[in-house]
């Protein structure tokens, strides 16, 4: 497989009793040696907390999103079983 996804170096926002197993796991899939780090201070854990916070924000997006739908979805039940006169909503929809 293709293992130019790989970086050299691997930055862990905590520390892991896996840490050296996941060093020799990524070195053996790169073919070369992968540091894995853990770090505590300057510009890496910068790169770690601006991670974090890219992820959260990407969470809080979907989230969004999925409640969007969610709504839109929820509504348009509603509507169908007003139209029709059911009785109560409809668990399931085939067409």
């Amino acid at each position: 497989g293709d293992t130019n996804f790989i970086p050299k170096e691997l930055l862990l926002p905590m520390e892991s009793t896996d840490r050296d197993l996941l060093t020799e796991w990524f070195t053996q899939l790169k073919g070369q040696h992968v540091d894995v780090s853990v770090p505590q201070r300057g510009y890496k854990m910068d790169m770690i907390k601006m991670a974090h916070e890219n992820a959260e924000t990407f969470l809080e997006e979907r989230r969004r999103q999925w409640q969007h739908q969610i709504d839109k979805t929820g509504g348009a039940v509603k509507k169908l079983a007003e139209i029709l006169d059911l009785p109560r909503l409809p668990e399931r929809m085939e067409c």
